[in-house]
C-alpha cells in the first residue's frame, strides 16, 4: 500500500485501486477517496485492479502488503 486507510470491522473488502509498478512490486492506492461504498462506483472507471483487504484487517497502513487483483487493459 502507498497510502493508509481504514476498513470495516469483520469485512472482507475488494478496494478498486490505482496501481503503480516498480522494480518488482506494485504500489496502491484507493481510486477514490473517502474510503468504500456503493456510492463511489464511478471509481471503478479510474481503478487499475482490486486489493484483497482480509476480514481481520482493520486498518491499511502505508507498506502493508496486500493481495492484488489487476485487471489487464488492451
Amino acid at each position: 500500500a502507498e497510502v493508509g486507510w481504514t476498513c470495516p470491522r469483520d469485512r472482507r473488502q475488494y478496494i478498486p485501486v490505482t496501481v503503480t509498478h516498480g522494480e518488482g512490486t506494485a504500489r496502491v492506492r484507493p481510486a477514490a477517496a473517502g474510503g468504500s461504498g456503493s456510492h463511489l462506483v464511478a471509481s471503478l472507471a479510474r481503478a487499475q485492479g482490486l486489493a484483497v483487504v482480509p476480514a481481520e484487517v482493520e486498518g491499511v497502513h502505508p507498506g502493508d502488503a496486500l493481495p492484488l487483483l489487476e485487471v489487464m487493459m488492451g
